[in-house]
């Protein structure tokens, strides 16, 4: 490498010292805040208590802020002392955020931590609600009307009146305060208007404490304004349909109602003018109309003030037609029994249930409704129709459409018992999951009983529900019977159907392990090594792998318990393990039945990453007799590289393995990104001097010493030139690379002994191995 000899000042030595070296206490005290309070009332004017608590090995220390909400600003309202609590008078009312910081005495910390409330403060004085406005009518230009309001205050209320021109945006003050909580206004023109009612307590000093407004029309003269027309969209010939409509006027609104008929032209006058809102018409024939409301009010002089109208398609009413017809499948006296019909109509269908008996008298079930699915509990056995009729709301016939189904009505529904499974054989103390299957007319019940035959103790699981899984954990070994009885819901037997299992409840069985192998004699950190073991088990087994850190004596669980005899385990760090295996039966709640385990010593690998500097258009430096830096580097690279991969606790890379230029930022890149453990970096040193010698090795400032010390040891052990010493240097391969790294410059090429020397095959031998053996050494540290 090129390098030129500078004498660095003593004052740059000491500035880079002062830097690097100043000490860290990591164990300041710190004090931690756990509680903050602040009193009420919270009001302008009146003097309010904050406090707060915290803990610290020495002294407190407390400091407040108060934070304005509105205007984000704040202030410091006391300053770090040993109190922990002060006296806060508010200036103001508004949202604030009090804050208290707090810091050990022996702290250098602005603070070491905090905490907060928000707040609001009040002015304290009573205000005014206001509940309600109204404005009277009639709104006619020179008619009088009142407004009125409605407020509550805990002392006298006051109000103030404002009129707002919603046109030209003009405010007029109708009447100020007063304790009057009505005005007579009289409009002077038409138009709309805003009107505003202020209320405010009579101690209050805001301008209100609360408002309402209504927006009014003001009319020239008397008018109506119709509001809404209702009419079905669709009618039927014969069929009489409703008209209602809705308006506002000045005084009372008069309707008059009119039918057209938009294909003929011909207008039916329905209503003339009057009170009421609401009349009916009755189309003769199809075809399209329009019915319309006229209104006006009762002061008015013209035909009409406004109107409305809806446009209404009359044709012949289509017959409901009945789309399914269903019944429960088997009838029964005992159970409620389910008749559902639906049908297809232009409006909606009705439904009327009839059942014709045994005895052929008619039952009507349900009068026409809506509703097409009813129950039906017949009185006794025998043969039965049951009808459904159906037809469209608008229809006036009987029916549209009918049908009709016969049925058998059976005295009580039975059940026929199936199946008996269980996902297990019956151990003591193991829950075994029972399964009952059976068919039945409405719904199966079950009841079942276990008997221990040595001491005939009977004990029920199940007493006739619907359930058909339950769990039973025997609780003694044996021989026992179990019993199932099944009858449907409604049945009026004791059971209909029984079912008998005997069974024998033993222990559950122990699983036995057979083998356990672990492949490899040697172990290493990031390798694979495959764990297996076999158990038998009546049931299946389960295996679970579990490995111990010796050093530390913690367990860590590779796989749980499950059916897989295998795991693949990869050590990431050196040291001592025990690899064992747990193996159960499947069904038992054991910790393990048995187990095995194999003690391993796993050595790190250690990844190292070998930079021979310079290379390709960068020679570096270049002797005397011609000899190129960048060649002496690769060559000693390579050596360095086998003779550690040779190894199986190392693995060596080089950033090049052929004479290329290599960039510095990517021999830093290389290193990082293969997470080295190591990095060195190889080098020859050169002078404007021949007579400059021997052999040094650079460290980054503040960097583990014992690195540098361990490899200039032996490399000076194998040059056997003069000792320039460990230095620190801010080279960039040292400085960014994240692990320990050194840069060593091996002899002078500029100096023609050492570059003789440094040429010689036995000279870049035992370099190599010195190189090799002081990475080997550090490696054994660490």
């Amino acid at each position: 490498m090129s390098k030129k000899i500078y004498i660095v000042p003593l004052i740059l030595i000491l500035l880079f010292t002062f830097a690097y070296s100043q000490p860290v206490d990591a164990n300041v005290a710190k004090a931690q805040v756990t509680s903050m309070t602040v009193g009420t009332p919270l009001v302008v004017g009146k003097a309010a208590t904050v406090s707060a608590k915290a803990s610290s090995p020495n002294q407190t220390l407390y400091k407040y802020h108060l934070g304005d909400r509105n205007t984000d600003t704040w202030t410091v309202i006391k300053d770090y002392s040993t109190s922990s609590s002060f006296s806060w008078t508010p200036k103001k009312e508004g949202k604030y955020r009090l804050v208290v910081h707090v810091k050990d005495s022996q702290s250098n910390a602005v603070y070491d931590s905090y905490t907060f409330k928000d707040i609001e403060v009040t002015s304290g004085m009573s205000k005014a609600n206001i509940s309600s406005i109204s404005v009277g009518n009639p709104l006619v230009i020179g008619k009088s009307t009142t407004v009125k309001a409605s407020a509550t205050s805990a002392n006298q209320t006051l109000y103030k009146y404002y009129l707002g021109d919603r046109k030209t945006n003009q405010w007029t003050v109708l009447k100020d305060y007063s304790t009057s909580s009505s005005y007579t206004w009289v409009p002077k023109k038409e138009g709309i208007y805003r009107v505003v009612v202020h209320v405010k307590d009579s101690t209050s000093n805001a301008s209100y404490d609360s408002y309402l407004s209504k927006d009014v029309e003001v009319s020239a003269a008397y008018s109506a304004a119709a509001k809404s027309l209702s009419v079905n969209e669709k009618a039927y010939v014969g069929y009489s349909e409703s008209i209602s409509g809705s308006s506002e006027s000045t005084t009372s609104p008069l309707y008059k109602f009119y039918l057209n008929n938009r294909d003929t032209g011909e207008w039916i006058t329905l209503q003339e003018y009057a009170s009421s809102s609401k009349q009916s018409f009755t189309p003769q024939k199809p075809g399209s109309y329009r019915v319309v409301m006229h209104v006006k009010d009762a002061q008015s002089t013209k035909e009409y003030d406004s109107y409305l109208y809806k446009d209404v398609d009359v044709k012949h009413l289509s017959k409901a037609t009945i789309e399914s017809f269903q019944t429960t499948d088997e009838m029964f006296v005992t159970p409620a029994n389910v008749i559902a019909a639906t049908a297809k109509s232009d409006n909606a269908a009705l439904y009327k249930f009839l059942v014709r008996h045994p005895d052929q008298t008619w039952e009507t079930l349900q009068e026409y409704s809506p509703n097409g699915r009813i129950s039906w509990k017949p009185s006794k056995t025998g043969d039965y129709r049951v009808v459904v009729h159906v037809k469209d709301s608008y229809s006036k016939n009987t029916y549209d459409d009918y049908t009709f189904k016969d049925v058998v009505v059976k005295e009580h529904p039975e059940a026929d018992y199936q199946g008996f499974t269980t996902d297990r054989p019956f151990y003591y103390n193991q829950s075994t999951q029972i399964t009952h299957a059976a068919k039945s007319s409405i719904t199966a019940q079950f009841k079942t009983v276990v008997k221990n035959l040595s001491t005939g103790e009977e004990t029920i699981l199940q007493n006739f529900d619907t359930r058909t899984k339950i769990s039973w954990a025997p609780k003694q070994t044996g021989n026992y019977q179990i019993t199932v009885y099944a009858k449907d819901q409604y049945s009026p037997k004791a059971y209909d159907d029984s079912y008998q299992k005997s069974i024998t409840v033993t222990p559950v069985p122990k699983a036995s392990l057979t083998t356990f192998t672990m492949n490899g004699s040697a172990f290493y950190t990031g390798k694979t090594y495959p764990v297996s073991a076999f158990a038998s088990s009546p049931n299946g087994a389960l295996y679970k792998f579990i490995v111990k850190d010796e050093t530390t004596g913690q367990w860590t669980t590779v796989r749980d318990y499950s059916i897989n005899s295998s795991i693949n385990w990869i050590p990431k760090y050196k040291g001592k393990y025990r690899i064992v295996v747990h193996v159960k039966d499947r069904y038992t709640d054991a910790s393990f039945d048995a187990y095995r385990f194999r003690d391993v010593t796993v050595t790190k690998i250690t990844k190292v990453v070998i930079d021979a500097g310079h290379g390709g258009s960068d020679p570096g430096a270049i002797g005397s007799n011609g000899t190129h830096e960048a060649d002496l580097t690769l060559d000693i690279s390579k050596r360095i590289v086998q003779m550690l991969n040779e190894r199986s606790d190392f693995t060596a890379l080089a950033t090049r393995e052929t004479d290329k230029y290599v960039s510095l930022e990517d021999r830093v890149a290389f290193a990082n990104s293969q997470n080295a453990d190591l990095f060195m970096s190889l080098h020859y040193n050169s002078s404007t001097s021949k007579e400059a010698n021997g052999t040094e090795t650079y460290i980054y400032y503040n960097s583990d010493p014992l690195f540098g010390q361990t490899i200039h040891k032996h490399l000076i052990a194998a040059t056997g030139l003069r000792d320039r010493g460990l230095k620190e240097s801010g080279f960039y391969v040292i400085k960014n690379t994240k692990m320990p790294a050194a840069l060593v410059e091996i002899a002078f090429v500029s100096n023609p002994a050492e570059e003789n020397l440094a040429n010689t095959s036995a000279f870049k031998e035992k370099v190599s191995r010195a190189l090799a053996d002081a990475l080997i050494e550090y490696s054994s540290l660490r």
